[in-house]
């Protein structure tokens, strides 16, 4: 299996983990023109968890075509939430000693337009890779998923 089969393996057991669940927490800002997000938490048990993992879609809809988009999705598990507005333990970064914080699975989107990825792109002249996709010179469809690294939480 190579590495891309891997993280669509993985991405499959964040489908099968999230089926059923009901969101604990949603919040979206949904704004034409504006960066569009959301992020939702998803009430796990303690015991179960999926390997964190983030995927890219590239939506190329044509040259000079203000659908095209870039749309981020990230799945990250091992997060504590607390529905508490302002919790004395969660703010001081002890969530899992605050009676309230429930281990949760979350699921946080993120789509950018093609005018909004302009902004990051008028006026340079570089080729790299990342500059043809924000200037949506790559004329395919795709999604890349990749795995997140874990170095850097600390439970």
């Amino acid at each position: 299996m190579n590495k891309q089969q891997e993280i669509e393996a993985v991405t499959e057991k964040w489908m099968h983990a999230l089926k059923g669940l009901q969101p604990i927490s949603c919040k979206e800002q949904l704004i034409p023109g504006a960066v569009n997000y959301s992020i939702k938490r998803f009430m796990r048990d303690e015991e179960s968890a999926a390997e964190d993992v983030g995927m890219v879609n590239y939506d190329y809809k044509g040259r000079s075509n203000d659908q095209n988009s870039v749309k981020l999705r990230f799945c990250v598990a091992g997060n504590m939430y607390c529905p508490a507005e302002s919790c004395q333990k969660c703010t001081i970064g002890n969530a899992r000693s605050c009676a309230q914080s429930v281990p949760s699975y979350d699921v946080v989107s993120v789509d950018y337009s093609a005018p909004q990825l302009s902004h990051f792109i008028n006026g340079k002249t570089s080729t790299s890779g990342t500059d043809l996709l924000l200037r949506f010179n790559k004329k395919i469809l795709f999604k890349k998923y990749t795995a997140l690294l874990q170095n850097t939480r600390s439970d």
